[in-house]
């Protein structure tokens, strides 16, 4: 039997829209076969989010509750439209903030997954990539 490690890195909680908590467990698994049986676990029993920003980590929240739904929250708050928007990603936890961005933008070095629901795929964040893009859409505009 393999020694598996569960570390609770943090819990962040926050307070959005008079008093609905949403709270952000990150958990980090040091033997992946653990992951997934608590991944499916989670998914299959819990009312709960759970998406990752590492290979090695669980993220788990409040049902409906991801950077997406924030994004949409900020908009609204903002009075701005979605489509007057540009978000940047590269793991999974960034997937529906991407998806529902007016323009969604994956780092070269990021997931397949967040790379294949992005609108533009700009350079690695080590190859200047956010400004690569930033230049493009919103500069040159």
């Amino acid at each position: 039997m393999a020694l598996s490690v569960l570390v609770v890195h943090h819990v962040k909680v926050v307070v959005v829209k008079k008093m609905k908590i949403a709270a952000t467990v990150i958990i980090s698994l040091f033997n992946i076969s653990p992951k997934m049986v608590l991944y499916k676990y989670i998914i299959n029993n819990l009312n709960v989010e759970v998406t990752n920003s590492l290979g090695n980590n669980l993220e788990i929240g409040r049902k409906g509750c991801s950077k997406g739904t924030a994004l949409e929250n900020l908009t609204a708050l903002l009075n701005m439209d979605m489509e007057n928007t540009m978000c940047f990603g590269d793991n999974e936890n960034d997937r529906d903030m991407i998806i529902k961005a007016g323009i969604g933008v994956a780092m070269a070095n990021g997931e397949e997954s967040v790379k294949s629901v992005a609108d533009y795929i700009t350079k690695s964040n080590n190859d200047d990539g956010f400004a690569e893009a930033v230049y493009k859409f919103a500069v040159k505009r």
